[in-house]
C-alpha cells in the first residue's frame, strides 16, 4: 500500500484515514476516523524509505512507548502503534485544537506574567508525569507545545518525545540510541551538559523549562545567534535580565529566582526534583496572580488535581498512564461533561511544524563542535480532550458549613449541595450519602459530576467508598464500575482490584470485575504496580511469565504474591507437562515474593 493511496483506507479494521494534515522529512500526519470508538484522532505514519534505518525506526517505537506511558491530561498521548501492510510503522495520537505556543510568543510577543507562569506550571506538571516514568524529554520547546485557547483559560500539551530518554527493560535494558560524542535536541533550548554531549538527567528537562519560562515573559530567548556562536554564550556569558530582553511588567520575586535557577549553567545547582519546581510555580502564579490582581483559573490554581493523572514510580502512584500500545480501548482520559456544567469545545486543526536539530560533538568550542543535521517533522492537533473550567476560590466558610451539613446527614448535605452546586468535596459527600441510603444511581450521579468538578478527588476516600458499594449494587453496578476504570483513573483500578478479590464481594460482581481486570485498555490505565500484577497473572508461556515476573520484581506490591503462589506450583516439571523450567527453580520466586512483600 502506498502511502499517497492511504486517504480512503481503513488501517488495522478501524482507523479510517480522512485527510492528509502535513508531511515531512521523516513522515506523514493524517487526520483519521476510529470507526468503533467514533473519534478522530492523528495518524502518524513513518515513510517506508526509513525502514532500512534501524536507528529511525527504533526512535519511532521510543516515541510510541514515551507519549503511550505518560497518561497527564497536559501530554498529547499515544492510543495505538502498529504497522502498515507495507511494513511501515504507524502511530496513533490525541488530535488536539489549538496553537503552538511558539506561534502564540510571535503574534502576542511577550506575555503577561500571569499567564506566562500559569502554562509553565500546566508544562512543569506534565514533565513531573514523564519524569516519574524515567523518561527525559530533551527537546522541550515552545514549538512542542500545544495550547488551547478558549474563554475559560488556556490549557497547554506538552508534544513529540521522538527524541526522548525513556528507559528500557528486558533484553534491551541499558540500551541507548544516543550515540557517544553525539547531541540530540534544540541548541537554543540545550543545556550546557546536553550541549557538550554529556550524560543527562531531569534537570536538562528543567532547563529547557526556564527557556520557555524566560521566552514567555520577554518574548525572545536570552541567547541568539549562529549555533557556535549561541552554544558559547549559554556557556559563558551571563543570563541577560528579563527587562532587558522585553519583560511587560512588574514580575514576582519568587518567580525570578525560581527561573535564575532553573537556567543555571551547572546541573548540580539547578533544581534537583520537578516536583518541588511544579510546587513552586504554582506559588509564584498565585503570588503574580496577587500581584496583578488577578483570579486564577482552574489549571494554575490546584496542583492537587493534577495530581491524579500523573505517574509515580512506586507502587502508591496514582498515574493513569500507558494507553495501551496494541489496543484501542485506551484512551485520553476525557471528562465528561454533567447535565449542572456542560462545556462545548469547537475549532478548526492547526499545522505545526518544527525541526529537531541533531548535532554532532566534534571539536570547538571548548573542544567541542556541532555537525548540524536539520529533520523536519509536521504535525497537526485538534481538539484538547480535557475540558477547562473555571473554579472559583473555595468560600472560607464553606468547610465549618460542610462539617455542620454532615452532621445532619443527607438533608443537610443535599441543602449544602443546593448553595454550592459546584463546590466538588460538598458533591463528593452527597454522593457518599446517597450511596448509604440506599440511592446508588444518584450517588453515582454526584460521583461522576464530583470528579468532573475535580479530577483529583478520584483519591477521595468518600467517593471510592461510595463507587465500592454501589459496583456491587444491580441498580447502579455497571456505571460504578465504569467510573471506577474511566474517571476514576488509577485509583478506581485498585478498587476494582479489590471488588475482584475480596471474598464478601457477590460472584458475580468479582467475576464481571475479574473480565473487566483482563482488557487491556485498563491494564494500560493501571497503578505501574497493579498494571504489573495482572500483566503477570494474565502470562502463561514461561518467557512470557519471566519478563513479567522480572518487572513485578521492580516495581510490583504485595498484590502479586497470590499470582506468584501459583506459580511456584507450576515448577514440578516432573508432574506438570506446563511447568516453567525458564523461571530458574523456586529461589527466584521466593526473592520476588520477599521483596514484594517489604512493600506495602
Amino acid at each position: 500500500m502506498k502511502e499517497d493511496l492511504l486517504i480512503g483506507s481503513l488501517i488495522s479494521e478501524r482507523y479510517r484515514v480522512r485527510a492528509l494534515l502535513g508531511a515531512g522529512g521523516m513522515g506523514r500526519v493524517y487526520r483519521a476516523h476510529h470507526e468503533l470508538m467514533r473519534k478522530d484522532v492523528a495518524l502518524k505514519v513513518l515513510h517506508r524509505d526509513h525502514l532500512s534505518v534501524p536507528e529511525i525506526v527504533e526512535r519511532f517505537e521510543r516515541e510510541a512507548l514515551a507519549t503511550a506511558h505518560i497518561n497527564h491530561p497536559h501530554v498529547a498521548g499515544a492510543t495505538d502503534f502498529g504497522q502498515l501492510e507495507d511494513g511501515s510503522y504507524y502511530l496513533v495520537l490525541e488530535l488536539i485544537e489549538g496553537r503552538a505556543l511558539c506561534e502564540i510568543i510571535a503574534q502576542d510577543g511577550a506575555l503577561l506574567p500571569g499567564r506566562a507562569l500559569n502554562l509553565g506550571y500546566q508544562i512543569a506538571t506534565a514533565l513531573e508525569a514523564a519524569h516519574a516514568q524515567g523518561i527525559i524529554h530533551r527537546d522541550l520547546k515552545p514549538e512542542n507545545i500545544m495550547v488551547k485557547q478558549s474563554g475559560q483559560g488556556e490549557f497547554a500539551k506538552v508534544t513529540d518525545f521522538g527524541i526522548a530518554r525513556v528507559p528500557t527493560h528486558g533484553p534491551e535494558k541499558g540500551k541507548t540510541l544516543t550515540q557517544a560524542g553525539m547531541v540530540y535536541g534544540t541548541p537554543e533550548y540545550m543545556a550546557p551538559e546536553q550541549a557538550l554531549g554529556q550524560v543527562v538527567d531531569e534537570r536538562a528537562d528543567l532547563f529547557a523549562l526556564g527557556m520557555v519560562l524566560y521566552e514567555m515573559l520577554s518574548g525572545q530567548r536570552p541567547y541568539s545567534g549562529p549555533v557556535t556562536t549561541l552554544l558559547g554564550q549559554q556557556l559563558s556569558q551571563p543570563l541577560p535580565s528579563l527587562e532587558a530582553k522585553g519583560l511587560k511588567s512588574a514580575l514576582s520575586k519568587r518567580a525570578r529566582i525560581l527561573i535564575t535557577q532553573l537556567l543555571d549553567k551547572e546541573a548540580s545547582k539547578r533544581p534537583s526534583s520537578v516536583q518541588w519546581v511544579v510546587q513552586e510555580l504554582l506559588a509564584a502564579t498565585r503570588e503574580q496572580l496577587s500581584l496583578d490582581d488577578r483570579k486564577p483559573s482552574l489549571v494554575h490554581k490546584m496542583k492537587e488535581r493534577l495530581l491524579s493523572h500523573q505517574a509515580a514510580p512506586r507502587p502508591s502512584a496514582s498515574n493513569q498512564e500507558a494507553r495501551g500500545l496494541l489496543k484501542t480501548e485506551a484512551q485520553p482520559l476525557r471528562v465528561q461533561s454533567s447535565p449542572r456544567l456542560r462545556t462545548e469545545q469547537k475549532g478548526r486543526a492547526s499545522p505545526l511544524r518544527w525541526q529537531t536539530i541533531s548535532l554532532m560533538a566534534l571539536a570547538g568550542i571548548f573542544g567541542v563542535a556541532f555537525a548540524i543535521m536539520f529533520t523536519e517533522k509536521i504535525f497537526a492537533f485538534k481538539e484538547a480532550s480535557p475540558v477547562v473550567l473555571k473554579i472559583e476560590e473555595e468560600p472560607p466558610q464553606l468547610p465549618e458549613k460542610l462539617r455542620l451539613a454532615k452532621l445532619d446527614g443527607l438533608a443537610g448535605l443535599e441543602a449544602l449541595a443546593a448553595e454550592y452546586p459546584e463546590a466538588p468535596q460538598v458533591v463528593a459527600q452527597l454522593a457518599k450519602q446517597l450511596v448509604v441510603a440506599g440511592k446508588f444511581k444518584q450517588g453515582v450521579d454526584e460521583a461522576r459530576h464530583a470528579l468532573e468538578l475535580d479530577p483529583a478527588l478520584n483519591r477521595e476516600p468518600a467517593l471510592r467508598g461510595a463507587l465500592f458499594r454501589a459496583a456491587q449494587t444491580q441498580q447502579a453496578g455497571y456505571e460504578a464500575q465504569r467510573l471506577l476504570h474511566s474517571a476514576m483513573g488509577a485509583s478506581g483500578i485498585d478498587v476494582l482490584y479489590d471488588l475482584a478479590h475480596m471474598q464478601q464481594v457477590n460472584i458475580s460482581t468479582r467475576q464481571r470485575v475479574k473480565d473487566l481486570l483482563k482488557k487491556p485498555g485498563i491494564i494500560a490505565h493501571a497503578s505501574p504496580a497493579l498494571r504489573a500484577t495482572l500483566e503477570l497473572e494474565q502470562a502463561r508461556a514461561c518467557p512470557q511469565v519471566a519478563s513479567k515476573l522480572e518487572i513485578v520484581s521492580r516495581v510490583g506490591d504485595r498484590r502479586a504474591t497470590r499470582r506468584l503462589g501459583e506459580l511456584k506450583q507450576q515448577l514440578d516439571c516432573a508432574s506438570n507437562q506446563r511447568c516453567l523450567s525458564c523461571l530458574g527453580g523456586l529461589k527466584n520466586i521466593e526473592e520476588a515474593e520477599q521483596q514484594l512483600r517489604a512493600w506495602p
